[in-house]
C-alpha cells in the first residue's frame, strides 16, 4: 500500500511538472526531469541560508557579513517580487569564508591598485610641471627673440656709424665718446642676451630631464598596470556553490564586490546558470564595479521560478 502511494505521489509530481514546463518549450524528457527539482524544491518556500564561518584573515565581522548577505537576498527577492531567499540561523545553505591565495592576491592587487592611483596622480602633477616649464621656456624664448632683434638693430646702426665716420676721415672727440657709449650699451645688451641664452639652455635641460624621468615613470606604471590587469578578471573563481548545500567565498575587493560574489553563488543555489550578458550578476566573469541585479538576472530567475 505504501509503495502504491509513493508511486502515485511521484506520478502527480511528474504530471504537475509537465503541465508547468510544457509552456517553456521543452523538447524532451531530459529537460523536464532536469528542471523538476527547481520547481518543487526551491520556490514554494524561500531558500534559507546562513553564514557559518569567516576566516579571521578576511578582517570581516560576522555582523557586517550578515548585513551584506541580507542586502543580497533582498535584492534578489525584489527583482522577482517574491521571497526566494531568506537569511536564517540554521539555514539550509551554509556560507563559509575561506581565506587562501586568492584573497591574498586580491589584497596584494588592492595595494598595487592604490600604488597605481598614487603614481598616476604623481604623473599628472609631473605633467603639469613639465607643461609649466615649457610655458616658461616659450616666454623666455620670446623675450630673447625681442631683445636679440633690438640688439641686432642697434649693432647694425653702430656699425653703420663707424663705417661712415671712418670714410669721412675719422671721428672727432665728441663722436668717439658717443660711439664708446653706444659700444658699452651694446656690450650690456649682449651680456643680457647671454644671460637669457643660459636660462633657456638651463630650462631646456630641465625640461628634457623631467620628460625623460616622466617617460620612465609612465613605462614603469604601464608595466604595473599590465601586471595588475593580468591578475584580475578571468572566469568566476571568487566563490563556489556546491549542490551539497554550501557556498564558499574565496575573495572580494570591497562590499560591492562581496555582494556580487554572494549574489552570484546564491543565484546558483536558486538554480541559475551563467548568463551571457557581461554586466549581469550571473555572468561567468565578475567584471562589475557596483552591485545591481540586472534585468537579465531578474528574467532568468523569474523563468526558473515560474513567475510571470
Amino acid at each position: 500500500m505504501f509503495k502504491l502511494i509513493k508511486y502515485l505521489f511521484l506520478l502527480v509530481i511528474i504530471f504537475l511538472a509537465y503541465k508547468f514546463y510544457s509552456k517553456q518549450d521543452l523538447t524532451n524528457l531530459a529537460d523536464l526531469t532536469k528542471n523538476i527539482p527547481r520547481l518543487f524544491l526551491n520556490y514554494q518556500t524561500p531558500k534559507t541560508f546562513e553564514i557559518v564561518t569567516i576566516d579571521k584573515n578576511f578582517n570581516l565581522s560576522t555582523s557586517t557579513a550578515v548585513l551584506q548577505a541580507k542586502a543580497v537576498a533582498e535584492a534578489w527577492n525584489k527583482s522577482v517580487g517574491k521571497e526566494v531567499l531568506k537569511y536564517d540561523a540554521g539555514g539550509e545553505i551554509k556560507i563559509r569564508f575561506i581565506f587562501d591565495k586568492r584573497q591574498r592576491d586580491t589584497i596584494k592587487n588592492k595595494i598595487i591598485a592604490e600604488n597605481i592611483r598614487v603614481k598616476e596622480a604623481e604623473l599628472k602633477n609631473d605633467g603639469k610641471i613639465i607643461s609649466d616649464l615649457k610655458a616658461n621656456y616659450n616666454n623666455k624664448n620670446i623675450a630673447f627673440e625681442i631683445e636679440n632683434k633690438k640688439y641686432q638693430t642697434n649693432l647694425d646702426s653702430y656699425n653703420y656709424k663707424v663705417r661712415a665716420i671712418n670714410n669721412s676721415g675719422g671721428a672727432t672727440v665728441q663722436q668717439a665718446q658717443v660711439l664708446e657709449q653706444e659700444k658699452a650699451s651694446l656690450d650690456q645688451q649682449k651680456n643680457n642676451l647671454q644671460v637669457l641664452i643660459n636660462e633657456l639652455n638651463s630650462l631646456k635641460s630641465e625640461i628634457n630631464q623631467n620628460v625623460s624621468t616622466h617617460n620612465s615613470e609612465v613605462n614603469s606604471v604601464n608595466t604595473i598596470v599590465n601586471s595588475y590587469n593580468s591578475n584580475t578578471g578571468g572566469e568566476f573563481e571568487k566563490g563556489l556553490y556546491s549542490s551539497y548545500g554550501t557556498i564558499d567565498i574565496y575573495e572580494y575587493e570591497d562590499f560591492n564586490s562581496l555582494k556580487r560574489v554572494l549574489a552570484h553563488e546564491l543565484g546558483h543555489a536558486l538554480g541559475l546558470d551563467h548568463l551571457k550578458q557581461k554586466n549581469s550578476i550571473m555572468h561567468y566573469i565578475d567584471d562589475g564595479v557596483g552591485f545591481t541585479i540586472t534585468k537579465a538576472d531578474s528574467e532568468a530567475l523569474k523563468k526558473v521560478c515560474g513567475i510571470k
